[in-house]
């Protein structure tokens, strides 16, 4: 069984650019709660099936590509215990600017299944201003070029 939630935003910026910042995983820390980025492993090249690595409340942890449409879609799908989260994050065209959506879906099997309703409300707790942190560190970041 899945729950989870969905945010979407405009950011001022041209698709191209914030797709390119959004698939620029070493960027992920600065706009993804709790983590300190993402890396491939093993120097993997970055598309369907690539596995990254990253760490988050001082663990280890793993995430794979689960869906790569390039300029359009990316899908973070991470599995711990009987839980797994997959993050999928749109771009589109609005007019001069960029929509971007996240849908997060929380599914658990087993003794998890009891806690799901905790872990999607932590999840949206955590997570569902991504977005607007994602639109923050872009600004920055073209503050300093």
């Amino acid at each position: 069984m899945a729950d989870g939630f969905s945010v979407s935003l405009i950011i001022d910026s041209p698709p191209e650019e914030v797709w390119t910042f959004l698939t620029d995983f070493a960027n992920a820390g600065e706009w993804m709660p709790g983590i300190d980025g993402l890396r491939p492993i093993d120097n993997e090249k970055i598309g369907l099936g690539t596995r990254l690595q990253f760490t988050a409340r001082n663990a280890m942890r793993e995430t794979e590509i689960t869906e790569w449409n390039p300029g359009k879609c990316v899908a973070l799908t991470s599995s711990y215990g009987g839980v797994t989260a997959t993050y999928t994050y749109c771009v589109e065209p609005d007019d001069d600017e960029t929509r971007v959506s996240l849908v997060a879906v929380c599914m658990a099997t087993g003794a998890w299944k009891i806690l799901r309703p905790g872990l999607v409300w932590a999840m949206k707790r955590s997570d569902s201003g991504q977005l607007k942190k994602l639109r923050t560190a872009m600004r920055h970041a073209a503050q300093e070029i």
